[in-house]
């Protein structure tokens, strides 16, 4: 039986082929054997007791540094070289890096490809055929142009007038108007146009939705309120809101606003101001009334002339529009 005994600790280490165990230094010599041939029995120590293919126990070598408490054998050498290797990776990578954005620089636009002798590729997302959008024949004119010594920069000129061609700004909703004699909307019920005082012909169409008040902060800037807007320190849309929701972003040193603060919404003609769940809440001012705090959960109507001080110093007051 090859048994160690620790110094000092009154137990018993007994050192199998698969593994080692620790007992007590009283224990009887039936468990310590019971204990050896679970653990393979005595370990090998000539140098054909390496384990043979197939074969599921782990020579221990008795002479080794001892097993640390999470029972792992760590190789402190091999760790080491590991690292080395892991390091001497990384510096190939940034320097392969490095030479790549040098490369990409000097040739511009052009996509720079590394030679099959390299040992490396290019890292990057491949694109195929299907996923490029289908272009126009090129006509005459461009063939011409592109043919031009000047043409790089008439061709991507081309190119982004096209792009920005692509791109279409979301209609307003449509909203029932009564004209006036100059031809501006006016809410149905409206006595007068709002624009221009003149009066109105009594026809209704169905219009665009105008820009219906402007909102004054007091750091300066005014926004024009057609759709939906969300104010606060780092505001996010709300769920579920129109993708032209203007998200307007105040200062806030002692941060009393929140990151979402207050959301102005358009229902119809009408101006709504809702709460959204801030820390400190929003306080309306109205001309004639005491100053309230909005709700959070059903909307408040708002008219010219209106005050939202939202915390901070940062207040919002309701203009008719320009």
């Amino acid at each position: 039986m090859s048994t160690q005994t620790g110094a000092g600790t009154q137990e018993l280490t007994v050192v199998g082929r698969y593994g080692t165990a620790v007992l007590s230094a009283g224990a009887p010599p039936q468990v310590r054997l019971c204990v050896l041939e679970a653990l393979g029995g005595p370990p090998r120590t000539d140098a054909a007791s390496d384990p043979a293919p197939g074969e599921t126990g782990v020579w221990v070598d008795p002479n080794r540094a001892p097993l640390p408490e999470t029972g792992v054998w760590v190789d402190t050498a091999d760790e080491a070289d590991e690292a080395d290797e892991a390091d001497e990776a990384d510096e190939a990578d940034e320097a392969d890096e490095a030479a790549l954005r040098a490369q990409e620089d000097q040739e511009g636009a052009e996509q720079f490809e590394p030679g099959a002798d390299s040992g490396r590729r290019r890292r990057g997302r491949r694109v195929d055929s299907a996923d490029m959008p289908a272009l126009a024949p090129a006509s005459a004119d461009t063939a011409d142009a592109a043919a031009s010594p000047d043409s790089g920069a008439d061709a991507t000129q081309t190119l982004g007038e096209a792009t920005i061609a692509l791109v279409t700004e979301a209609t307003p909703p449509l909203v029932r108007a009564v004209m006036c004699a100059a031809g501006h909307p006016n809410p149905p019920d409206a006595a007068a146009c709002q624009a221009c005082a003149a009066p109105l012909t009594g026809e209704i169409r169905q219009v665009p939705r105008p820009v219906l008040a402007v909102l004054s902060l007091s750091t300066g800037q005014a926004v024009p309120v057609r759709g939906d807007v969300v104010v606060g320190r780092a505001p996010q849309a709300p769920a579920g809101s129109e993708a032209s929701t203007q998200l307007i972003t105040v200062p806030s040193p002692a941060h009393f606003v929140s990151r979402s603060h207050l959301e102005v919404s358009v229902a119809g003609w009408s101006l709504l101001a809702r709460d959204l769940g801030s820390a400190n809440g929003t306080v309306l001012v109205r001309a004639g009334m005491p100053p309230v705090l909005l709700a959070s959960t059903l909307p408040t109507p708002l008219i010219v002339g209106d005050l939202l001080d939202v915390g901070d110093g940062v207040t919002l007051r309701v203009d008719p529009p320009l």
